[in-house]
């Protein structure tokens, strides 16, 4: 399947940085810092949220080679055989894990649509959690369609033992006429998933988007984003109302995204001394107007990660030096998981330029993209090695968990030839209709088939230094053709349904995902309608 990048908002991605000394040290892959999750999101968050999620799982689409494997080893009876494969998450600005996906492929016939289903395996702690994908292709991405016509479902639950779902994702693009492509997206996320200090169902977010899409590489609609808080409601998505509920209405062209954002602010406390407005502090109040480029973005690290020699994650504040590679020593206070440099850099938020401002005038990083960004003075780069100044002997690795690019603001008069049209009706909580819930029953498969890191072993995270098996052959000459061999290398064991590394007849654990749905689906529940979505946008 041909895809490509839709609103080249999404995928800029930093080559991988070679493993420092140390980090080799520690043998327990388990530890967080090797699974602790490293993202890149935008800066311009409402508008790259959606945009980034559909790209990342259209790139994760991409790698696993199902074009080839699709009706893998079907048989007469119409069955078809799963396969494994070892994705390059970083190159898809996601998680990287230990383990591959076990990939699912069938078509009916050369014109019926091709499904292609995709599980990740992980046991919940430190923010890898297992996950489900399934797409239907109807018709592949194209230039003019990089949409394609299909639909896409993503479900990532808390763990393995009593999972609740964590993230769910759901998109669809169809055809309203012979030149605009309709997309509907919905997504949820609970806040541990973003920050795993917090407790599963403490605070929750809820994306949506409706748009049209010219195939002339123009469009336009409307994003709403909500924020789900006790501080608002003790009930949660889908029937609390939001803490806040931003509806963002865009319109685009091949160089241009110009946006516009109304905000509803709801808080409990004080909702009976603005009962003149529903009980909102803030009732359609104005965010601005803003026109970004949509090439080109300047990067910041919004969240790095300190970890010590056993791989633990940081707690304690110290004072410790970095030297970069031209001999350069900066001065680091650390806290816990982060740092702050003894100077900092004042930069435009247009470009990312360096302003020469007065640090008071420097904004801080916000969400806004206006006046400058007050940033550290050095970004260590991953896996850069810190050491202790404050009398302790001890060395620390530095991992970047959040960047973000930050598209150029540019003159609103840039963007003139767009209109932006008035606030339309997105998808609610019903998109998640019952056909979009996911399978987390998996398949058996055999040995790797598929592996990303064949041409750069070195980068390749799991054991396998990027080798693959050929499906038909016997590597372990026991009868069993690595396609169906989990165990491709030992001629004693050949199956592991759980993917625990233990064989079938020696396994006395039964690590499969028992999951019900019923946190994620509510068919009979009525959602909040906050003000700004009104579609007639007042």
């Amino acid at each position: 399947m041909k895809t490509r990048t839709f609103l080249t908002f999404l995928l800029v991605v930093s080559a991988p940085q070679s493993l420092a000394l140390g980090l080799v040290d520690i043998s327990d892959k388990s530890k967080p810092i090797f699974t602790d999750i490293s993202v890149t999101a935008q800066h311009q968050y409402y508008i790259g949220t959606i945009f980034d999620s559909l790209n990342k799982y259209l790139c994760s689409l991409d790698q696993n080679r199902h074009e080839n494997h699709a009706n893998f080893m079907k048989d007469l009876n119409g069955s078809t055989v799963a396969f494994l494969a070892n994705l390059d998450d970083v190159q898809c600005s996601m998680a990287a894990r230990s383990k591959p996906r076990i990939i699912f492929a069938e078509q009916e016939k050369p014109e019926s649509e091709l499904i292609v289903q995709q599980w990740a395996l992980g046991e919940g702690a430190a923010g890898i959690y297992p996950y489900a994908m399934r797409a239907k292709v109807f018709e592949e991405a194209t230039e003019g369609n990089p949409f394609g016509i299909m639909e896409f479902d993503i479900q990532v639950l808390s763990g393995t033992t009593s999972p609740e779902t964590v993230y769910k994702f759901r998109s669809t693009s169809s055809y309203s006429n012979s030149d605009t492509v309709e997309v509907k997206v919905a997504m949820y996320l609970d806040q541990v998933i973003v920050d795993n200090t917090m407790g599963l169902n403490t605070e929750a977010q809820f994306f949506s988007a409706n748009l049209d899409h010219d195939l002339n590489n123009s469009g336009r609609g409307t994003i709403v984003a909500k924020f789900f808080a006790p501080r608002s409601d003790s009930r949660l998505y889908p029937e609390g109302i939001p803490v806040s509920f931003r509806a963002i209405n865009v319109a685009y062209n091949a160089q241009f995204l110009k946006y516009n954002i109304k905000l509803d602010l709801y808080l409990a406390q004080y909702a009976q001394w603005f009962s003149h407005q529903e009980g909102y502090t803030y009732k359609g109040v104005d965010e601005g107007e803003f026109c970004i480029k949509r090439s080109d973005p300047w990067q910041y690290v919004d969240k790095f990660g300190i970890y010590d020699d056993q791989g633990e994650q940081n707690t304690e504040q110290f004072t410790a030096s970095y030297t970069s590679s031209d001999g350069t020593v900066y001065e680091l206070n650390v806290d816990g998981m982060d740092y702050s440099t003894a100077t900092s850099v004042c930069r435009a938020w247009a470009d990312g330029s360096v302003t020469g401002e007065d640090l008071e005038n420097c904004s801080g990083v916000y969400q806004g993209i206006s006046d400058g960004a007050n940033l550290r003075s050095v970004e260590l780069p991953d896996y850069a090695q810190i050491v202790r100044t404050d009398g302790v002997e001890a060395t620390y690795l530095v991992r970047r968990l959040l960047t973000r690019n930050v598209f150029e603001q540019v003159a609103i008069e840039e963007c003139e030839p767009l209109t932006i049209s008035a606030t339309r009706e997105t998808p609610n909580h019903l998109f998640f209709s019952e056909e979009s819930l996911l399978d987390f029953a998996w398949p058996r498969t055999g040995a790797l088939l598929v592996n990303s890191f064949e041409g750069n072993p070195e980068n390749d995270p799991t054991s396998y230094a990027g080798s693959w098996y050929s499906p038909l052959e016997d590597a372990d000459d026991d009868g069993v053709l690595n396609y169906l061999d989990a165990f491709p290398e030992d001629p004693e064991k050949d199956r592991d349904q759980d993917y625990d590394g233990i064989e079938d007849n020696q396994d006395t654990s039964d690590d499969v995902i028992v999951y019900d749905h019923s946190d994620i689906f509510f068919p009979d529940a009525v959602e909040h309608q906050s003000p700004s979505a009104a579609p007639s946008g007042s």
